[in-house]
């Protein structure tokens, strides 16, 4: 069967084969947090601080030491792959990967902050963006309302750049959510990760000096 071209010629693999992007929403889901702690574990090893990362820590080898951009580190992956997710949901014949990787890679910063605001002894102070602002001495939630604003930004570009109707996008987000709770915050952070990396958290570096 022939797909239908879009005004540029290349068929638009998000509108006429959702399996690949059910695909690589799934593959996305299960990368982001792991990502995320990439860019932690890639800060951290620039400041001279040996460590590991996991599913949902970054964690110290030898000792602990506060690095600034060891813990803005992940937001910046995060934030960085986004804006990549960005540039190829504008091509057609990338957005089914691109739509995806802005959602997932958005929400591995926008669902902690709502735990911080929900969740009662879940707290800004321990989370990456609040042990970053006290690092510097600003209010507690100026990094998270920064990156707030742009993954925000970010998901309603990539909303308005889907082809689907108005509710099948939302579906999409809802589903996408849901898919990121159990798999990423569930299954990987809540259960995996103890279970292979039982020392990690003991040995989290994303913490407050004091």
């Amino acid at each position: 069967m022939q797909l239908d071209a879009t005004p540029h010629g290349h068929p638009d693999l998000l509108r006429d084969r959702p399996s690949r992007y059910l695909l690589w929403a799934l593959v996305v889901c299960l990368l982001a947090s792991p990502i995320h702690e990439i860019g932690h574990w890639v800060g951290f090893t620039l400041c001279g601080v040996p460590a590991a990362f996991s599913f949902n820590h970054t964690f110290w080898l030898l000792a602990w030491r506060p690095c600034l951009l060891g813990d803005l580190g992940g937001p910046i992956m995060s934030l960085l792959l986004v804006g990549l997710g960005l540039l190829l949901s504008r091509f057609p014949r990338w957005r089914a990967l691109g739509a995806p990787l802005t959602f997932f890679m958005a929400l591995t910063r926008l669902v902690p902050y709502l735990l911080c605001l929900t969740i009662p002894g879940v707290r800004m102070a321990v989370n990456d963006e609040g042990v970053e602002a006290r690092l510097v001495g600003v209010p507690l939630w100026t990094f998270a309302l920064l990156f707030g604003v742009l993954l925000s930004g970010s998901l309603l570009l990539t909303w308005r750049r889907l082809p689907q109707p108005p509710r099948i996008r939302a579906l999409m987000y809802a589903g996408g959510l849901v898919m990121y709770l159990v798999l990423s915050i569930y299954c990987e952070a809540m259960i995996a990760d103890p279970w292979l990396f039982p020392r990690a958290q003991a040995r989290e570096l994303v913490m407050p000096a004091n």
